[in-house]
């Protein structure tokens, strides 16, 4: 079952990745009270979730349409381990 509503499908594919998974969309994310979390390292991602938090709070070269997660900046609480904070700046320490 897809949901959706007058903003558009809630849940969206991420085919780009492997395996794909799946995202929520912008308008069902920017609630009252949004925590975006991320922490952990892996074999694959030795640095952990650095890159996309990057892009996500700090990069001046993203917009809503390369990367949603920008349109959480003004309203997310993030909560990110040394490891997802690698690669914020000294700015964000």
């Amino acid at each position: 079952e897809v949901l959706v509503d007058e903003s558009g499908p809630w849940v969206l594919p991420v085919a780009m990745k492997d395996p794909p998974s799946i995202t929520l969309s912008l308008p069902v994310m920017k609630g009252k009270k949004t925590v975006i979390a991320a922490c952990g390292v892996s074999d694959k991602y030795p640095q952990g979730k650095s890159a996309g938090m990057r892009r996500a709070i700090a990069a001046d070269d993203e917009t809503l349409q390369s990367f949603p997660a920008v349109g959480l900046r003004d309203c997310a609480t993030w909560v990110l381990d040394k490891a997802a904070a690698s690669k914020l700046g000294e700015e964000y320490n």
